[in-house]
């Protein structure tokens, strides 16, 4: 599972004024951090989860972010910015959203940190989020079809407005879950259950 953060700009801190981590006692049961103060969510997930975390990032956020991770570690984790995933011009929303959708392209699963980055960019990467869904999504057009033909047949079952599809009820049925199997629960009801 692949982390995706948008890095921010922020100084380094000290202990006392560093945020608290820490899980719900549910999560805490399986998860635990290796401490629980940190500058900001960029550390810690750098801390605990580095070998699967890719940063979308500005220079601006890039040098800010060294900065903390020198700070906080004793080393700048420069290996974990990677600059395929630069955003070179915060004003080319076109060019970032391009690159939050190559990060979301791959097959793996992924968890998306919005909690920082420069002002539009979380509001970017929630529509590329929602866009990438979207279109990724098995054969949208047959579903709203399905869902139109089933509806059609459902209506003129309810309303008694095709006697031929009353009278072969089970067939059209059986066909419809044939064709659309793949967004449907795949029991026949006509059959379960009638004594």
């Amino acid at each position: 599972m692949r982390i995706i953060t948008i890095a921010g700009v922020s100084p380094s801190q000290a202990l006392e004024n560093k945020a608290f981590y820490s899980y719900d006692e549910n999560l805490a049961k399986d998860y635990s951090l290796k401490k629980h103060n940190y500058t900001n969510m960029l550390a810690l997930l750098a801390d605990n989860f580095s070998t699967n975390l890719v940063p979308i990032f500005t220079n601006e956020a890039k040098e800010s972010q060294l900065a903390v991770l020198q700070d906080e570690f004793g080393d700048d984790r420069k290996e974990l910015f990677n600059d395929e995933f630069l955003i070179r011009d915060v004003e080319d929303y076109y060019d970032i959203l391009a690159l939050i959708n190559k990060v979301l392209s791959t097959d793996e699963e992924y968890i998306i940190d919005l909690t920082h980055g420069f002002r539009h960019i979380p509001i970017l990467a929630t529509i590329a989020i929602i866009t990438h869904a979207l279109s990724d999504a098995p054969n949208i057009k047959d579903f709203r079809k399905s869902i139109m033909e089933i509806e059609r047949f459902r209506n003129n079952l309810a309303h008694g407005n095709s006697d031929s599809e009353i009278k072969n009820a089970r067939i059209t049925l059986s066909k419809l879950i044939r064709d659309y199997e793949k967004f449907c629960i795949t029991d026949d009801v006509l059959r379960k259950g009638h004594k």
